[in-house]
């Protein structure tokens, strides 16, 4: 097929040309064959494409997925040392290469299970293969501005992306992440996040100091913080609040943090966390708040002391529906993390239902939060201990997800949230 005549056809007439050609292989095992065989007679993808950016990350084998973008049109090439996966990921390279970005952002194939394709495959690559057409998806919502997704609340500066972080920033940009807001915890890690807001512009920084780690505080923590602010450009503050969680299991609080002792005080927690919420007043920024466990204090504080005119932030709200229209009144926003998708937080999903949708927001809180497999479309390990952490690339799946749940078309939620964000943490 020559360029012009595959550039003319849409993607929906070039996925049903597919599946007749398929389709009139009537036995599975032989479409199947046929494919695997035509991926060996293929080219390889050239060396100076097989690149560490452009490998899939989570596959057993080396599998590479090279995008780009040539007169508006997607062009995709893809390349494995399992032929199986070769013939796959060529499959959905052949059908999605010449479509326009808004096409593939949209498109949402059912070929592979209508004609059987994956049954020849064990469960991790039949998922290898549906991550390729996540890839996909998510490289064509980059260049489409339909879809810019933000990042209400990480931690990009966590240890445990041990120096990482700009190859995380360069996929969740590949990802269509347009920005983000990176959340301090303790003074020791202002630091960090004042260098990544000054290496990628992408990034939103916030200075504060986490419920958790306030009995750390050094004597001169207020000056700190308020230098911190009034250095870095565009700093709002965050991480503050409440946590009683903490004081129900010590034991975990200690194995979290590293810390020893007992837990703060809520005495303690509340002091620090007015002193913040009064910068954020005094300066008109964002506050980003993590509440567990005390949302009915948190409210009372909140009525009874000065806010920020533009609002504040109620990061993975986990609260009851009830105090929500309270909670509205005073200026909060609610932001969905990947670990709300997860079914056993299903009566978490119908207080997002019924949340203004100008107060919407999503997150990853990376690493933390992981979101289901099926959401983790970039998996990742912390390589001292391998545990599974969270990706801030898994955003628009995050997006997906919730989109889903509310039942509204995924452009709808990318855009409605750009928006709040650009409200709550804009200029």
């Amino acid at each position: 097929m020559t360029d012009a005549s595959r550039t003319s056809e849409t993607l929906a007439q070039r996925e049903a040309a597919w599946v007749d050609r398929l389709a009139a292989m009537r036995d599975p095992q032989a479409r199947f064959a046929w494919l695997v065989e035509r991926a060996r007679q293929r080219e390889h993808l050239p060396d100076a494409l097989r690149l560490d950016r452009h490998r899939v990350s989570g596959c057993q084998v080396r599998l590479w997925l090279v995008g780009e973008l040539r007169e508006g049109r997607c062009e995709f090439q893809s390349d494995s040392d399992a032929v199986t996966l070769r013939a796959m990921a060529g499959l959905w390279c052949e059908i999605a290469s010449g479509a326009t970005p808004r096409e593939l952002a949209r498109w949402h194939p059912d070929l592979f299970d209508r004609l059987g394709l994956l049954r020849q495959m064990a469960d991790s690559r039949q998922a290898t293969v549906r991550r390729i057409g996540d890839l996909i998806r998510e490289f064509a919502r980059s260049h489409d501005q339909t879809y810019v997704f933000t990042d209400a609340h990480n931690h990009l500066q966590d240890e445990r992306f041990q120096g990482r972080q700009d190859i995380l920033i360069s996929e969740a940009l590949a990802a269509g992440v347009a920005r983000m807001v990176v959340n301090g915890s303790c003074e020791s890690d202002w630091p960090q996040v004042a260098d990544l807001a000054r290496r990628f512009p992408m990034v939103i920084p916030a200075f504060g100091v986490h419920p958790w780690y306030v009995a750390e505080c050094a004597p001169g923590w207020r000056a700190a913080l308020e230098s911190w602010l009034d250095r870095v450009p565009g700093a709002v503050i965050g991480e503050i609040g409440l946590d009683r969680w903490i004081h129900e299991n010590p034991d975990r609080w200690r194995t979290l943090t590293g810390l020893k002792g007992d837990p703060p005080s809520l005495e303690q927690q509340e002091s620090v966390f007015l002193d913040q919420l009064r910068m954020a007043a005094d300066r008109d920024v964002s506050a980003s708040i993590h509440c567990l466990r005390a949302f009915g204090r948190l409210l009372e504080l909140l009525r009874t002391h000065p806010l920020p005119k533009r609002g504040f932030l109620l990061h993975s709200y986990g609260g009851p529906v009830e105090l929500v229209p309270e909670f509205v009144r005073l200026g909060a926003y609610f932001s969905f993390p990947g670990y709300f998708g997860h079914e056993r937080k299903a009566r978490t999903w119908e207080v997002f239902r019924a949340l203004p949708r100008d107060r919407l927001l999503i997150e990853t809180d990376a690493p933390d939060q992981l979101p289901p497999d099926a959401w983790n479309r970039h998996p990742l390990r912390y390589p001292e201990t391998g545990d599974p952490i969270n990706h801030p690339a898994n955003l628009p799946a995050i997006a997906d997800g919730l989109a889903g749940i509310l039942e509204i078309p995924a452009s709808d939620l990318a855009a409605l949230t750009a928006a709040n964000f650009q409200r709550l943490f804009g200029e």
